[in-house]
C-alpha cells in the first residue's frame, strides 16, 4: 500500500482491478477488439477535516453516492474510480486521468467531486462512486447524473438529485429535498419541510416521526405511499389523474372524491400536497 499526504487530504491506493466485456477477440496484451470496452477500477480513500464545516456538496457523473452520518468531526471518503476505453491500456489511461478533488466553495462549505486531469480522449468514459461517513449534523447537497443516492443518519438540511437512479434517505430536523428523473424515492423523515419529486418511479414517504410538516410530494409515473404518526400535523391534499386514493379509517378525512382527498393530520396547520399523475395514493397511519 502506498500513501501520500497532500493539501490536508490522505490518499491511499487500495484496489485496482481490470474487466473486459463484449470482445470479439482479446489480444495477448489484454486489448479488446471489436464490440465492447475494456474497464479498469481503482479505489482510494481520503479524509476531510470537518471542524467548523457547515456543509458538503458532492458531485459525480456515472456513480453512486452514499453518506452515513456519525458522531465525528472527520469526513472519511472511499472513492471508487472507473475508467473505460477500447483496450486495457486505453482504459488505464482513462482511469489515470480521473482526478478526485476537494475544494472550498465559501460560506463554510466544501465540494467533493471529480474531473478529467487531462483532455478527455474520444474513446474514454468513466465515473466515480463515493461512499462517505461524516458528521451527522452536516448539511448535505448531492447530485449524480447516473447513479443512486443513499443518505442515512443526517440531522441537517439534505438535497439529493439524480438523473437516473433511486434515492433512499433517513434524515431528521433539517429540510429534505429529493429529485430523481428515473427511479424510486424511499424516505424516512422527521423534520419540518419536505419536497420529493420523481418523474418515473414510485414514492414512499414515512413521516410518522414528524410534528408540523409542510411539503410537496409528487410523481409523474408511479404510486405514492405516505405514512403518518400521531404527532404528524398538516393539512394534506392528495390528487391523482389516473389512479385511486385510499386513506386509513383513523385519518380525519374532510373531503373526498374519486381523484382527490383532503384530510387534517393531527392539529393541522401547514399544507402538504401529494400528487400522482399516473398512479394511486395510499395514506397510512401508525401509532
Amino acid at each position: 500500500m502506498t500513501m501520500m499526504k497532500k493539501t490536508g487530504l490522505l490518499l491511499s491506493a487500495v484496489m485496482v482491478t481490470a474487466w473486459q466485456a463484449g470482445c470479439i477477440v482479446v489480444s495477448s496484451s489484454g486489448g479488446c477488439w471489436g464490440l465492447g470496452q475494456a474497464q479498469q477500477t481503482a479505489t482510494s480513500e481520503l479524509t476531510i477535516e470537518a471542524s467548523g464545516l457547515l456543509g458538503l456538496d458532492v458531485r459525480t457523473h456515472n456513480g453512486r453516492v452514499s453518506y452515513t452520518g456519525a458522531d465525528s468531526s472527520t469526513i472519511v471518503v472511499s472513492a471508487k474510480k472507473t475508467g473505460r476505453g477500447l483496450t486495457s491500456a486505453d482504459a488505464k489511461a482513462a482511469l489515470d486521468a480521473i482526478k478526485v478533488y476537494v475544494e472550498d466553495t465559501g460560506s463554510g462549505r466544501k465540494k467533493l467531486a471529480w474531473r478529467w486531469s487531462t483532455p478527455k480522449h474520444a474513446t474514454w468514459s468513466g465515473g466515480v462512486s463515493f461512499s462517505i461517513s461524516g458528521p451527522e449534523n452536516l448539511g448535505l447537497d448531492v447530485e449524480s447524473h447516473n447513479g443512486g443516492i443513499d443518505v442515512e443518519g443526517v440531522a441537517g438540511d439534505v438535497k439529493a438529485i439524480t438523473h437516473n437512479g433511486a434515492v433512499v434517505t433517513s434524515t431528521a430536523n433539517g429540510s429534505l429535498t429529493v429529485e430523481t428523473h428515473n427511479g424510486r424515492i424511499e424516505t424516512a423523515y422527521s423534520g419540518p419541510s419536505i419536497t420529493l419529486a420523481s418523474y418515473n418511479g414510485g414514492v414512499s414517504a414515512d413521516l410518522s416521526g414528524c410534528g408540523s410538516v409542510v411539503g410537496d410530494i409528487r410523481t409523474h409515473n408511479g404510486g405514492i405511499r405516505v405514512t403518518v404518526g400521531p404527532s404528524t400535523a398538516s393539512e394534506i391534499d392528495c390528487e391523482t389523474n389516473n389512479g385511486g386514493i385510499h386513506a386509513d379509517s383513523t385519518i380525519n378525512v374532510r373531503k373526498v372524491s374519486q381523484r382527490r382527498l383532503k384530510a387534517t393530520l393531527g392539529a393541522g396547520g401547514s399544507p402538504l400536497k401529494v400528487r400522482s399523475y399516473n398512479g394511486g395514493i395510499h395514506l397510512k397511519k401508525v401509532g
